[in-house]
Formats: structure tokens, C-alpha cells, sequence
């Protein structure tokens, strides 16, 4: 492995000061051996400053484990360029040095990542965006003309192009998470406002099948310091499986409290419920559970969606679920976020 041309391989002491290192190494920054001997570099120094909490963390693990798990950062080339790369690590007793990374250039995955959010932000976004524009052009027109029949089919075009860009939306957010690429826009708003407001739209926009009435219950009186769509897009993934979930009940609870730690707000719903096993799969991406499967046409992203985002504010989710007779999903925002 330390002669791999393919995994860089390098050797720190305890301040992080390089000590040795191969030629993979070597070939992804673009050095020749002396001159990184020379420069005495360090890991943080050859790390951009928006990903050394990045370092931090790991070697946390590292020092509670002996090893860390691999994450993505990226490198200060020799010709000051950055480079992206997977790495890891792990603690290992010798006299000279303190621990092993290795480093493995993922610029070729980068760009395909990147070629594949053109794709899904392009390519297959804007024939969307055509197709609907259309439909909805054509159902007016037909609705003058009383053509029922046309308008129901059209609506349907447009509920199916609609679940479409859900799925591609949730795709590129995950590939954003993973890559650390998701934006975050911190606005104050008043918490109650917000979900209320977002309970009367998306009543509103409920399809015909749906006849839940959703009720919202308690108050927070608070305001927030955090991303409005994204906290919407958190209560929305959970209004949406709270409905799809629940086809034969009549309504869904909302809930809203807060004490001195936090703010929550909960979402009830009285449908085929989840099993304990499925509880602790289901915040993993593309997960379906198996009573799921069968009234769901997803893919499995909204829930790995929404704890990502509620973990990125320090928050969490918790679930409570009884097979046959419904959810309760609850999410906890921490108090640092109210102001």
C-alpha cells in the first residue's frame, strides 16, 4: 500500500507536522519530495480554513477510537489550486510519528457528481418546468370550454410531473448533504407563524383523495434564527408522509411547545404506523419500510433529508409509532436558535 501510486499514504507527529509520506501523496499535490520536506508543512496548513473543523473532528474520533471514519475535504496543491480527496486516519505507536492518513484524489467522482447535478438541475428540471407550464395552459383552456374529462387528465400530468421534481429535488439536496454543498440562509421569523402558514398551504394543496384536515394545536411564541425553506422543507417531508401515510384516517395533529431548552413541534398521524425494526432504518437514505412499500410511491430520501438538516442546527427528530395505529413524529430545536 505505501508504494500504491493510487493512495496517498502520509505519516504526522503529534502537532501534525508531516514526517514522511509516498509518492501517491506526492503526485496529488504536485510536490517533488525535498521541497515538502523542506516547507516542513503540516496537515492544517495544507488544508483550506472552511475544512479544518473537518480535521478537528476526526481527530476527536481518533483520539476516543484510535481511528477515524473517511470524510471528504480538500488539499492546497503545489500550484495553489485545491484538490478534493477522501481521507481517514488512524493512531499508531512509533517514536517519530503519531498517526497514518491516507488520501485518495476523488476529483474524477467530483466532476461526475457535478455533471450529474447539471443533469438533474437542467437537463430533466427544465422539460419539467415545459411540461407543466403546458398543462396547466391546456386545463385552463379546456376548463372554458367544460371539457372535464381533459382537465382531470391534465391535473393528473400535473400531480405526476410534480412528484417527479420532488424526487429530483430530494436527489440533488442529497448529494449537496454529502458532499457538504447544501446552503444555508439564516433568517429571525416567528416559528408559530411559519407553521401555521405552511399547515393552511399545504391543506390547500392537498389532492382530492386526501380529506385530512390537519389541526394544529399549542404554541411556542418564539422567533428562530435559521433557514426558513429549510426548516419549511423539515415540517413539509413530515406533513407529506403524515398524509401519504394515513390513507384511510381523517386527520393529522400538529403540535407545538417549548420550555427552557427548545423549541418542538410534532406531527401525528393515525395511519399504518411503523414497526420497531423499521425505527431505526428509517433516516437512512433511500430506506422504504416494508409496510411503506405499499402505499408509497417515494424513494426514501425525505426522512434522511430532514434529520440532516435538524442535525446541521444542532437539533434532532424522535419517533413514536405503533403498527396500525399511527406516528408521532417530534422535532427539537435547540435553544441557541431562539432568539
Amino acid at each position: 500500500i505505501a508504494e500504491s501510486n493510487m493512495i496517498g499514504l502520509v505519516l504526522w507527529d503529534e502537532k501534525g507536522n508531516i514526517v514522511d509520506f509516498n509518492g501517491a501523496f506526492l503526485n496529488i499535490l504536485g510536490y517533488e519530495r525535498q521541497e515538502l520536506l523542506k516547507q516542513k508543512f503540516s496537515l492544517k496548513k495544507l488544508t483550506p480554513p472552511e475544512f479544518r473543523d473537518f480535521d478537528e473532528n476526526a481527530y476527536k474520533q481518533m483520539s476516543e477510537t484510535g481511528s477515524c471514519k473517511s470524510y471528504e475535504k480538500e488539499f492546497f496543491k503545489k500550484n495553489g489550486l485545491t484538490v478534493p480527496v477522501l481521507v481517514g486516519g488512524a493512531f499508531i505507536e512509533a517514536e517519530d510519528y503519531k498517526g497514518i492518513s491516507y488520501v485518495i484524489d476523488i476529483t474524477e467522482r467530483k466532476e461526475r457528481e457535478k455533471e450529474k447535478d447539471i443533469f438533474l438541475g437542467h437537463e430533466l428540471k427544465n422539460p419539467l418546468a415545459t411540461i407543466k407550464g403546458f398543462s396547466q395552459l391546456l386545463a385552463k383552456k379546456f376548463e372554458k370550454n367544460g371539457e372535464t374529462e381533459a382537465v382531470a387528465y391534465l391535473k393528473k400530468i400535473d400531480k405526476k410531473v410534480n412528484h417527479i421534481t420532488r424526487i429530483i429535488n430530494d436527489i440533488t439536496d442529497l448529494s449537496r448533504l454529502r458532499t457538504g454543498k447544501m446552503e444555508f440562509n439564516d433568517e429571525l421569523f416567528a416559528f408559530d407563524n411559519l407553521v401555521k402558514e405552511l399547515v393552511k398551504d399545504f391543506q390547500a394543496g392537498l389532492a382530492e383523495e386526501h380529506k385530512h384536515e390537519i389541526i394544529v394545536e399549542g404554541q411556542t411564541g418564539e422567533k428562530i434564527l435559521a433557514d426558513k425553506t429549510r426548516i419549511t422543507q423539515v415540517l413539509n417531508n413530515l406533513l407529506s408522509n403524515a398524509v401519504k401515510y394515513s390513507p384511510e384516517a381523517n386527520k393529522v395533529i400538529v403540535r407545538l411547545s417549548s420550555d427552557e431548552a427548545s423549541v418542538r413541534v410534532e406531527v401525528q398521524d393515525f395511519g399504518i404506523g411503523i414497526s420497531k425494526e423499521d425505527q431505526t432504518k428509517i433516516f437512512q437514505p433511500f430506506y422504504r419500510s416494508t409496510l411503506g412499500k405499499k402505499s408509497s410511491s417515494g424513494v426514501g430520501l425525505g426522512l434522511y433529508i430532514t434529520e440532516r438538516i435538524l442535525r446541521y442546527y444542532g437539533g434532532k427528530i424522535e419517533i413514536k409509532s405503533t403498527p396500525g395505529k399511527g406516528s408521532i413524529f417530534r422535532v427539537i430545536l435547540p435553544y441557541s436558535l431562539i432568539m
